[in-house]
């Protein structure tokens, strides 16, 4: 029998009530996977489902804690919210919620003598059996998935994401990027983007508050690990949230001169797989600036202030920006203050002489 047809087994006596059947033929199945594996998931989703059946919580929460370390993002925030709903306290209901029944002994005692004196007994209508509970069609679990994925993009969208970019030099670069939460709470998909950081290379450093703030730095980089950390950063983010993103690209190309070198910088980042997030904004801010230096930008979401760039990306859109500016050489600049210095003691010098204040002379 392979593993779909014993969870269809299993599903049909979850559904007809059978929970320990259901449970017995889990636990002999579970133990030919390895816990992180995909099919053990699944197995484990069941088996909690049939131990909530049998009111065992207890057992059902230990199987939602093992499956909440699942390496799959989807099943781990199952798991954690059953893990908060079977831990959530039994509140208690006033009395006046609900309607007490008398006990079936004394309304037979009330009414015994006026059933002995009814002439006509009442005819009890059969009603036909309903048979076994039906199981849940093939398309149920697939629809139920995608509600639970909408409702977690949603809340995994209330936030403000806004990567800095520092121009430190000729082909260096600054990254700085902070999210912010709406809930001025960290959502479990910051916890778990956090955490897939922090073997990153290049190496991060990562702040995080109570305020629902992190703030993740780097170190001065080129252009080329530049490419690499943003990528690597966005693949973590798209990850933690159960989104599969295209990599971005970014890339800066250089021609040297004695003055300085004039560097052209390109961003592009591909949105089209990002569904539009009601509470979602990504902004990307590149400083020193000037305005003049944009060539071209897609689309023109831009604010240029204080010589800081500020560009709000698009969802479901491809992103693109195009700089060009000039980065002065020290060297060079230093060669030309001394060159222009040496020609203007020259110049006043050769004007003294034409005054007729020369060099001294010794007496005749």
């Amino acid at each position: 029998m392979t593993l779909e047809e014993s969870l269809d087994a299993a599903e049909r006596s979850l559904a007809q009530g059978d929970y320990k059947q259901s449970i017995k033929s889990l636990e002999k199945l579970n133990h030919h996977y390895p816990i992180s594996s995909e099919e053990s998931a699944k197995i484990q989703l069941l088996m909690v489902t049939a131990l909530i059946g049998q009111g065992e919580n207890n057992k059902a929460i230990e199987h939602c804690k093992k499956l909440a370390k699942h390496p799959n993002f989807s099943y781990r925030q199952q798991a954690k919210e059953l893990i908060s709903i079977l831990s959530a306290p039994i509140l208690s209901k006033p009395e006046n919620w609900s309607v007490k029944i008398p006990p079936l002994q004394a309304k037979n005692s009330a009414f015994k003598h006026q059933k002995q004196s009814s002439p006509f007994k009442k005819k009890v209508e059969q009603l036909p059996p309903t048979g076994p509970t039906q199981p849940f069609k093939n398309g149920f679990p697939l629809l139920v998935t995608i509600i639970l994925l909408i409702i977690t993009i949603l809340l995994s969208g209330c936030v403000q994401i806004t990567t800095n970019i520092d121009l430190t030099g000729p082909d260096r670069l600054n990254f700085a990027w902070q999210i912010q939460s709406n809930s001025n709470q960290l959502l479990p998909w910051q916890v778990d983007f956090s955490d897939s950081l922090k073997n990153l290379t290049p190496s991060v450093n990562i702040k995080d508050t109570n305020e629902g703030s992190q703030l993740i730095t780097s170190s001065k980089v080129n252009s080329k690990e530049a490419n690499i950390l943003l990528q690597n950063i966005v693949n973590s983010a798209s990850q933690a949230a159960g989104l599969n993103l295209k990599p971005p690209q970014i890339s800066i190309s250089e021609k040297n001169f004695f003055l300085g070198a004039r560097e052209s910088l390109e961003i592009f980042i591909d949105l089209t797989e990002l569904p539009e997030i009601p509470g979602l904004k990504v902004l990307m801010v590149i400083r020193p600036l000037q305005k003049q230096s944009l060539l071209e930008t897609k689309p023109p979401n831009l604010v240029y202030e204080d010589s800081k760039l500020s560009w709000e990306l698009t969802e479901g859109q491809v992103n693109k920006l195009k700089l060009s500016y000039w980065e002065w050489s020290p060297l060079g600049l230093g060669v030309i203050i001394i060159f222009l210095i040496t020609l203007l003691t020259l110049l006043i010098q050769k004007t003294k002489i034409q005054l007729g204040f020369g060099f001294p002379e010794l007496p005749p």
